[in-house]
């Protein structure tokens, strides 16, 4: 076997990283952030809706879980942006 062998996934990120859009890397990982920094309890009722130009949509299921998440958004933004090393997310709407 050659000792040069890549795996896909290092290919696929160099050469989004060669071409500028390192970024489509960081939102890929932004779902399975928000599940880990959110919390399991909280996620079972706060799903991604939709995540464009920066702006995450959530859908969560009882007006409770809308207060709750309202309130930690922008600490949860902070966190995600902080793991991922930049603004990936710019703001969080809970609806």
């Amino acid at each position: 076997m050659n000792n040069n062998a890549q795996s896909i996934g290092s290919i696929l990120n160099q050469y989004l990283r060669e071409r500028g859009l390192e970024h489509i890397i960081k939102e890929a990982q932004v779902p399975d952030l928000w599940d880990e920094i959110i919390g399991e309890h909280a996620a079972k009722h706060a799903r991604i809706h939709t995540f464009e130009n920066k702006e995450l949509v959530v859908d969560v299921t009882s007006p409770v879980w809308r207060m709750e998440l309202r309130h930690r958004a922008d600490s949860i933004k902070d966190k995600i942006n902080a793991r991922l090393g930049g603004e990936t997310i710019r703001s969080i709407i809970i609806r």
